[in-house]
Parts: structure tokens; sequence; C-alpha cells
């Protein structure tokens, strides 16, 4: 697709344009259209897919594809989707991104951007529309003292207030809807009235510290030794004194903890990485039956798919699933859902 200024001149990556767009996608119907006043034009850039469109219509667009999503991949009905919590901030709002830097041999320059979606070339970039300021100010300075040869990828991150996170650890890339996602998840370990919470893909021990004060006591589990070593940090400087931290495979600390932790009792914090679980801690789940699972992800595909295994054969019971705009103008969707256990063996322990 071009776009086009009045006078015939192509549109580029940076240019701003008055138009009206009118979108219609799969099956939403009118109430999808959406009229845009000022596009913020990245036609190339592989990052923001739905820039183009009017934010409330993102919203219901992102509300079909997760339902579709649940129905065909996970079998499960597109009634237990609640309505998307849209983001206050739908610019400005991404404190981490990576840029790369490529040597562009036509123009006898350095490119300094994202990678493009057609064709696996960096994009030339002096800002990014989704990404908070003070980002943007660090490309700035990367394109003032740019990388001395190609091929090199810089991680620009703002670091979360009273949070430490090493440099290559996971924290949330938005935190103008973080308390929205930590009200999500809150709010199902409350209704689940667990006595324990066993948070499983840890990372700097962001969902336990938060919800510590819910239960009587709370384990976080994570393979990153570097990132074990700053959740316990962060519990000191949070005051939670209920709760340790566990540096191992998840897999292979899962029974222990629930032989610790009667199932009956305990609650379970699944936040796995983009590709999901492996079977073997999925059927785990499905022989041990902790009370609850309250599973986060940002890939509502791996996710659709993790739940179709652990409700096979009534084990578990979707109870809800909430999508939380954490990424606008863009494809992707955080996805928090509430699973319980059909039947709790050892229930008042």
């Amino acid at each position: 697709m071009k776009l086009l200024f009045g006078d015939g001149r192509q549109a580029r990556g940076g240019d701003r344009l008055p138009v009206t767009l009118l979108l219609f996608v799969g099956e939403v119907k009118a109430n999808a259209f959406g009229e845009v006043g000022k596009l913020f034009l990245q036609n190339v850039c592989g990052g923001c897919q739905y820039q183009h469109i009017a934010y409330p219509a993102q919203l219901q667009i992102k509300h079909k594809q997760i339902a579709d999503l649940f129905e065909r991949i996970g079998k499960i009905s597109r009634e237990v989707v609640a309505p998307v919590v849209p983001c206050l901030q739908p610019f400005g709002y991404r404190n981490r991104v990576m840029i790369r830097s490529q040597w562009n041999k036509p123009e006898q320059k350095l490119n300094i951007g994202f990678v493009r979606w057609d064709c696996g070339l960096v994009e030339d970039i002096e800002e990014c529309r989704i990404a908070e300021p003070p980002i943007n100010e660090q490309i700035k300075h990367v394109r003032a003292h740019p990388p001395p040869k190609g091929g090199i990828k810089v991680v620009l991150r703002i670091p979360p207030e009273n949070w430490e996170v090493p440099r290559d650890s996971f924290f949330q890339n938005n935190f103008f809807l973080l308390p929205e996602l930590v009200k999500t998840v809150r709010e199902f370990l409350v209704r689940g009235r667990a006595r324990h919470l066993i948070d499983l893909y840890c990372g700097v021990g962001f969902f336990g510290i938060e919800l510590a004060d819910v239960v009587e006591s709370f384990v976080g589990v994570e393979f990153d030794q570097q990132a074990i070593k700053a959740a316990r940090r962060n519990a000191v400087l949070h005051e939670r004194s209920n709760g340790e931290f566990i540096s191992a495979d998840v897999q292979e600390a899962l029974p222990q903890l629930l032989t610790r932790f009667s199932p009956g009792a305990t609650s379970l914090v699944l936040d796995p990485p983009r590709k999901g679980c492996q079977r073997e801690l999925l059927e785990l789940l499905r022989r041990e039956r902790p009370a609850q699972i309250i599973y986060v992800s940002c890939h509502p595909a791996t996710m659709a798919r993790d739940l179709n295994v652990l409700c096979g054969d009534g084990v578990f019971k979707l109870v809800q699933v909430v999508p939380l705009d954490m990424f606008p103008q863009t494809q992707h969707v955080e996805c928090v859902a509430e699973l319980r256990a059909v039947s709790i063996p050892n229930e008042q322990a």
C-alpha cells in the first residue's frame, strides 16, 4: 500500500498527513470502522501493525482476534473472553526497545532503527511513536554516537521505579497499564481464596511480591540466577517477609513445592515465555491439580494451546480470560486467564 500527499508525492516514514481511513477486518462489522485524523506513518517498520486504526477500533479487533484464537486453537467458548482493558496512554508508553544498526551500501550510510516487516533490513528511524520520551532521547544519543559497525543490537530501557532488574532479565514494558495487570491477577487470586501462592517463571519476583499480602506464604521459581538474586533484594525493598525465591527449573521444583503446600490450598501464577509451557509441565499440573491457576501471557495463541491441554477431560475449568492492551498500535495483547481445578485432592490440608 502507498499513501500519497495531495501533490502526488509518496509519504514516507515519519511524515504526517491528514487522512480518513475506513477499516473492515474479517467479520468485525460497522462498529469496527475507524476514522483517523492524523496518521503517524511508519509504513515499513515492522512494529506497529495497527497504528493506522483508531484506538477504539483496535480494541474491538483485538477482542475478536483473541476470541477467534481461543475458539479455534483452544476449543474454548468465546464467551469467557472479557472486553479488552484499554491503555490510557496509547502512544509513548513503551519503556524498552531494541534498535539495530546496519550498513546501507546503496546510500553509503549506517541505518539505525528497527527491522522492516517486508525484507528484514533495518529501517532508519529518528524516533519511535510508541516509546516513552526518555527512550526517544536515548535513540537520539545512539544516533549521535553510532556503533562502529553494522549488526549491533542496542537495548534501550527505562528502569522501573523501586525494582531491581538485571540487564537481561524481564520486566513488563508498559508502566502505564501495569497497575491494571496487577489488579486483574489480584482479583483472581482473592477470588480463589488460596493460602499459598507459587509464582512460576517469577523473574525478578514481581507478581509474588505484589501479591504477598493476599496469602500466608509464597514461593517464586525462576531459572535465571541473576533474576532470583534481584527478586530477593526486591522482597527486602518492598518489605515482604512471607516468601522465598528459588533458582531452579520450574518443572523440577514444582512437585516438591506441591508436596510442601497442599494443592487444594494453593494458587499458581504461571507467566511463561512467549513459546508457552512444555507439555510435561502441563501434564504435571493436570496430575497435581492446584486449586487455581492464573495464567499470564503476551502470546494468546500459545496460551490457548496450553489452556486446551489443561482443560482437557474436565481437569480444569476456564473461568475467564481478561485481555489487557499492554501493546497499543500493535497486534499483540496481554491476557490473564483464571482456571479452577474441578476435583481438588487434599482440599483441606
